[in-house]
């Protein structure tokens, strides 16, 4: 036999008139819902709760800030990228300098970004740049990483084969090293610290 979700006798739901803590809108609201309220204020939809909850203004109503429990008051900070005035916490008034990650992405674009190389494609290695060339240049460093010395059975892959001065037409065996992957990610970021730190070790190498 089939429960009842709720009995025959239920009583009716009390309710309460009152109006939304942000918008002002006359809205009727369980009373339990007044009760596990703090702060005894009410919303007519998550979005008014949430607008109420953040530093801004939407359809000419004002934020109550003092409503927020967290708020601990803040400034105004234009982003340096589209100039929008945004909302800081005065601990962080130093430290940011965007609206959103959309702005903040655009630093890391085109000549912003620390691996940019005057805009040039990628460039395709020569034919001479081959396999047994490779294998040469591994055989001639040990079969070992010249920045860690890892040798190669205990990597994954084989030993990567890199371009000292980055150029890929340079195909001179002064010119190439073997590196394990993980150095070899390491040398995609500051190229002008990474030649000079394999020239001045080349010439410790050339003499031992």
């Amino acid at each position: 036999m089939l429960k009842r979700a709720y009995p025959k006798n239920r009583k009716p739901i009390e309710t309460y008139t009152t109006k939304c803590g942000y918008c002002n809108k006359e809205i009727t609201v369980p009373m339990s819902r007044i009760r596990k309220s703090k702060t005894k204020i009410v919303y007519c939809s998550k979005k008014c709760q949430n607008l109420n909850q953040i530093g801004r203004k939407h359809n000419n109503f004002s934020h109550k800030k003092e409503n927020n429990g967290n708020w601990r008051g803040g400034i105004m900070k234009p982003c340096e990228i589209c100039g929008k005035m945004f909302w800081v916490s005065p601990y962080r008034k130093e430290k940011a300098r965007f609206c959103s990650q959309i702005c903040q992405g655009k630093t890391k674009c085109g000549k912003s970004n620390y691996n940019w190389s005057g805009g040039k494609t990628l460039e395709i290695y020569p034919r001479e740049f081959n396999k047994s060339l490779k294998e040469k240049i591994r055989k001639q460093y040990g079969y070992k990483c010249f920045i860690c010395g890892v040798p190669q059975i205990e990597c994954i892959k084989k030993l990567a084969v890199h371009h000292i001065d980055y150029n890929k037409k340079n195909n001179s065996e002064e010119n190439l090293i073997s590196l394990c992957s993980i150095c070899h990610n390491k040398t995609n970021h500051n190229r002008t610290y990474w030649t000079k730190y394999f020239n001045k070790k080349m010439e410790v190498y050339s003499v031992n």
